[in-house]
């Protein structure tokens, strides 16, 4: 009985830690993508940056780093229902990473009206 116990205990430990890598290599992954994100941002490839952040985020799903950058991606390319999607995710995941300008005024200004509206809608201006 004893020897059965260790056994399962040990299976269990073993299986826990394989399971604490998996987790540490998903993170990794996801910080590969988004760096790849940011790379293809700064080369002004949109639509490959895009691709890398959604890939982040799939990894990572609390990713608040990644969610900020797609909603600047997605306001860049005019999708601002997008933007104010993700800006809500991260409201809600790190109200401290909000973005600073989340005021009607300051999309109104740089000529983001929709911007503005759709996080209004969304209740966060």
């Amino acid at each position: 009985m004893a020897s059965r116990l260790t056994r399962t205990t040990t299976t269990s430990a073993v299986l826990f830690l394989i399971g604490l890598a998996s987790g540490a290599a998903r993170a990794d992954d996801a910080a590969g993508h988004y760096n790849l994100c940011v790379q293809f941002k700064r080369e002004a490839k949109l639509t490959e940056a895009v691709g890398e952040c959604l890939k982040a985020i799939q990894l990572r799903s609390n990713y608040a780093a990644a969610h900020m950058t797609l909603g600047s991606l997605y306001r860049a390319q005019n999708n601002y229902a997008g933007a104010a999607a993700e800006y809500e995710k991260v409201v809600n995941l790190e109200p401290k990473d909000a973005p600073p300008d989340l005021s009607s005024a300051g999309f109104a200004e740089e000529g983001d009206e929709e911007l503005a509206l759709e996080l209004s809608r969304l209740g966060l201006i």
